[in-house]
């Protein structure tokens, strides 16, 4: 893993000096700043077989959110910045019928996204440094089908997050059984255990990231992370004929923060014919340090 470490912090260095060499005079930059959000609310109908509940929550799948983006864009190179900020004050993914509806709330605090800046160069690549996605993140989820289905291939469908019997979250009781208390869930009642997962990869995180230009549609990435985390990627990105196809690849290794999970890899590839028919698949697996228990995978 050091010589990793080595090329990673090597790659970033070289992107770096690169772009040093190529300055552009303040005539020629354009500057501009942009700013965008979402708002995302919904009204979820949940029955466990005994009563039905109504939540007016914040779905799971994304949160409500705002962004910043501000860039400086000469003839070889943008530099840029963002700040996006997420909001969540009905954690839909924390309801629960042993709690009081709405029980969730986390009085709106806002959650820092990204925060990061960053240099472009059609040449030389780009370097990413602050909080932003990781070059993990979306290796599972490539999709042109424009319906996001890969997105989602590891989300609970439901209002709730259902981990353990003490934990938030919706459960499905058997017929003719009812909750006794509010903490209390009969012996047979049907928990879901984070069943679904896309294993896609490592999210969001603060480090540096190298990005390589685009060759022949292929594309590779590294990253480097607080607390030692590292991972790489490579995409690819074209069209065949009448067909676009969108493919990624990654791997991570976390042992330096977690001392259960080593890491893992995940890939998607997504083909859309000229016609408007789609094909998508994706696949991840986590590499566990567990005895005597396989590596969970998601297809």
């Amino acid at each position: 893993m050091k010589q990793f470490h080595t090329m990673l912090m090597g790659s970033a260095a070289m992107g770096l000096a690169a772009l040093a060499t190529n300055p552009a005079s303040a005539a020629d930059t354009q500057k501009s700043f942009k700013f965008s959000g979402q708002i995302n609310k919904s009204i979820s109908f949940t029955n466990d077989g005994d009563s039905t509940y109504t939540d007016f929550n914040d779905p799971e799948n994304s949160k409500s959110r705002i962004r910043w983006i501000a860039e400086a864009k000469g003839p070889n190179y943008t530099m840029g910045g963002i700040v996006e900020l997420g909001l969540w004050p009905n954690n839909g993914s924390r309801q629960s019928q042993t709690s009081n509806i709405n029980g969730s709330s986390d009085t709106g605090t806002l959650q820092h996204r990204r925060v990061a800046v960053y240099i472009k160069s059609k040449q030389f690549g780009s370097i990413n440094l602050g909080k932003y996605q990781t070059v993990s993140d979306g290796s599972a989820e490539q999709d042109l089908s424009g319906t996001a289905l890969s997105s989602f291939n590891g989300q609970y469908a439901g209002a709730g997050n259902v981990n353990s019997e003490t934990d938030s979250g919706y459960r499905f009781l058997p017929e003719n059984t009812n909750i006794t208390n509010s903490t209390t869930f009969p012996n047979n009642a049907i928990t879901l255990t984070e069943s679904m997962n896309a294993f896609d990869g490592r999210s969001r995180k603060d480090g540096i990231r190298y990005n390589t230009p685009k060759f022949m549609g292929f594309s590779a990435a590294v990253g480097a992370y607080e607390g030692g985390e590292t991972d790489a990627a490579i995409s690819y990105s074209s069209s065949i004929g009448g067909v676009k196809i969108k493919a990624k690849a990654a791997a991570w290794n976390m042992e330096s923060v977690s001392a259960t999970t080593e890491g893992g890899f995940a890939g998607s590839v997504s083909a859309l014919h000229s016609s408007g028919i789609s094909l998508t698949g994706a696949y991840g697996e986590q590499d566990l340090e567990a005895v005597n228990r396989s590596d969970p995978d998601n297809v």
